[in-house]
């Protein structure tokens, strides 16, 4: 049993107080309190989940993981919403929640699920520093972490970046140029892994530093 919570000492997550998130559930709540579901349309109350409600938690989104919890909160404030769920009185939920935050040309209405809009806000924060994005931020974090080589205790915003890096891994490859350093046999240059595992037995000893650029001929084929 953890006796924290009887003493009065914080439970935290990643140094972070637990419930240190819940006000984004309170400005949810906030502004959703507001509005008389009933007196709305769907569209309506759709627009409303697009255009606001999902919109209160992108700034922290953006640097970081939210706990489960407070996704799965957000979800269900925004599905009972949608369906013109009352406090004392529930409504059908006619279409699955998953269907319903389907793209819009895949048969949904394009609303979007908590978590994974929070890993692609986050990944779109690690992509613009695999691409050298030219702001104060990036420089920052890249100085701070990657060209320093300082052992340093990561900040909570640079592990919760680093969680999206699967995510743009599944949007990157290799771009042969005229680039001296790719490796024919051992990189991974073709998105298929690399070549030397589909051979069996040894190489050349010619072909085991062999470049890329080394097997185009004088037309670049």
């Amino acid at each position: 049993m953890d006796f924290r919570k009887y003493l009065g000492v914080p439970i935290t997550i990643d140094g972070r107080n637990k419930h240190a998130f819940d006000f984004i559930l309170d400005k949810v709540r906030a502004r959703l309190s507001g509005w008389k579901a009933k007196s709305l349309s769907l569209a309506s109350r759709m627009t409303l989940i697009a255009s606001v409600t999902s919109s209160v938690p992108i700034h922290l989104m953006q640097c970081n993981l939210l706990p489960s919890r407070i996704c799965t909160e957000l979800d269900r404030l925004n599905r009972n919403f949608l369906w013109g769920d009352l406090s004392t009185k529930k409504k059908l939920h006619a279409i699955n929640w998953d269907v319903v935050t389907k793209p819009e040309h895949l048969g949904g209405l394009g609303l979007k699920k908590s978590f994974p809009q929070n890993k692609s806000l986050l990944a779109k924060r690690a992509w613009a520093m695999h691409t050298n994005e030219n702001t104060t931020w990036a420089d920052t974090l890249r100085k701070k972490y990657l060209t320093s080589n300082t052992a340093k205790r990561k900040s909570t915003i640079w592990n919760n970046i680093q969680k999206s890096e699967p995510i743009c891994k599944l949007g990157t490859r290799w771009l042969i140029r005229n680039d001296h350093s790719v490796k024919f046999w051992h990189d991974n240059w073709t998105r298929h892994g690399p070549l030397r595992i589909l051979l069996r037995g040894p190489l050349h000893a010619s072909d085991l530093h062999l470049k890329v650029k080394d097997t185009w001929d004088a037309n670049g084929n």
